[in-house]
């Protein structure tokens, strides 16, 4: 299935809350959010994280790579 996110994410929800918090930098912040709603199954591709961000599903991609 095209957009579908195969990646595997060390960090748990909670650690990945307690970074989200605390970065400041809008880009780490912006890259933490897409993985924390792929570990929580908010989102199930790149395009509905793209979608969610309101940036295309090319600069998900290559962000979270």
């Amino acid at each position: 299935m095209s957009g579908v996110v195969k990646i595997e994410i060390r960090e748990t929800e909670e650690e990945l809350k307690v970074l989200l918090r605390r970065e400041k930098d809008a880009h780490r912040h912006e890259k933490l959010q897409v993985l924390y709603w792929v570990k929580t199954q908010t989102v199930d591709s790149v395009l509905s994280a793209a979608v969610r961000r309101g940036k295309t599903s090319y600069h998900n991609t290559k962000m979270v790579v």
